[in-house]
């Protein structure tokens, strides 16, 4: 049996940063600005919080090869992301996993969880997890990014495979919706 190849996929980063509904920046101003605090402390919070940086995350995944039906072969793929993309696009996934599809591995971590980090619905009002979404739970959506952003902020690579379930943080995530479920607005 020959060994799967790796290959890797260009990816258009979607440009979330610059989204001004699921901007951290704007959303985390604004609650600062209540507070009368100086601009320079603002900034100096948002930095501290979220580095200003073109980092990128890999994310490797399995995919079926072409004549899968007849030969059961997968090979490996990866693909670089803008890390502000990620979080949202990881954000999206386990809302969607946890609130739409009532899953309990909300992780993204199968072969076709990879289509949540490469399609984009946040214009699609038939999807459930979408800009409007962001807006009506801007508080949930600034808190998931804290800390998601804290759990990959040293990190190059996302294992989107089955069996690597990153069990700990499917937990952490579980428990803070079973928390805030009766505060999301849909």
């Amino acid at each position: 049996m020959e060994k799967p190849q790796i290959m890797s996929d260009n990816f258009i980063s979607f440009d979330y940063h610059k989204t001004n509904e699921i901007n951290t920046y704007k959303i985390l101003e604004n609650i600062l600005r209540k507070f009368n605090l100086p601009e320079c402390i603002i900034e100096n919070i948002e930095e501290y919080l979220f580095h200003h940086s073109s980092k990128n995350i890999k994310i490797f995944y399995e995919k079926k090869c072409d004549d899968y039906r007849t030969s059961r072969e997968t090979t490996f793929k990866i693909f670089k992301i803008p890390l502000y993309d990620f979080i949202v696009s990881f954000i999206k996934t386990i809302m969607m996993k946890y609130f739409a599809l009532k899953q309990t591995t909300i992780i993204p971590y199968m072969r076709q969880d990879i289509y949540y980090f490469t399609e984009c619905y946040m214009n699609d009002d038939n999807y459930l997890i979408n800009k409007s979404f962001f807006l009506k739970n801007k508080l949930t959506f600034l808190v998931l990014f804290c800390e998601i952003y804290n759990d990959f902020k040293s990190c190059d690579t996302y294992y989107c495979l089955y069996y690597n379930t990153y069990s700990n943080m499917n937990d952490k995530y579980i428990e803070y919706f079973e928390k805030i479920k009766d505060q999301i607005v849909f």
